[in-house]
């Protein structure tokens, strides 16, 4: 758990890092001090566009990864058949679940805060699919959490709950690849 913490926060501060990067080009660019006398202004502006791509790309295969981690844990969330509860087993894959959860939503805003306007325009409505499905899931995540405080979970609750996520991450992660195909991000 804690090395895909750091792989998160590393992937935050490499994307931290491209961005400014771009920006000290950007403004070197923009101030005349190009110091490559052979590389023309539409080579900076290519190379540019390239890093901006490449960032863009880091962050949605982030959301990708992301929504695989929450797939899995609301799957290991699903009760078996014979369920023999054991509060704190069921705790703690409540709250891989959950950070699973947050961890998608912090990727889907920083995916999000990557796009340009004229690309978020473009791409509106799939933007607004995914915030109703991340309220959809944080809810279901929310109300499984309540009936695993409650003396007797129920497992049927648990199921009813559980069971729909998985479906949701696909449509999130669907909306998600085609957000990506239409700004131009490749596969």
């Amino acid at each position: 758990m804690t090395v895909l913490r750091l792989s998160w926060f590393t992937a935050l501060f490499l994307t931290g890092v491209f961005a400014t990067a771009q920006s000290v080009q950007e403004a070197t660019a923009s101030s005349g001090l190009n110091h490559s006398p052979t590389e023309s202004n539409s080579q900076q502006a290519n190379s540019f566009l390239q890093n901006d791509k490449s960032r863009q790309r880091a962050l949605y295969e982030m959301c990708i990864y992301s929504a695989d981690r929450v797939e899995k844990h609301a799957h290991a969330m699903m009760p078996a058949r014979f369920w023999a509860f054991d509060r704190e087993e069921y705790y703690q894959r409540s709250d891989r679940l959950r950070l699973a959860t947050e961890d998608l939503s912090q990727s889907q805003t920083a995916f999000e805060a990557s796009l340009k306007p004229e690309q978020v325009s473009k791409v509106d409505p799939e933007i607004h699919g995914v915030h109703q499905l991340e309220a959809e899931v944080e809810s279901r995540v929310q109300t499984i959490e309540n009936e695993l405080r409650k003396q007797q979970p129920a497992k049927w609750k648990i199921v009813q709950d559980t069971s729909p996520i998985p479906h949701l991450i696909k449509a999130w992660r669907n909306r998600d690849r085609k957000i990506a195909r239409e700004i131009g991000i490749p596969r």
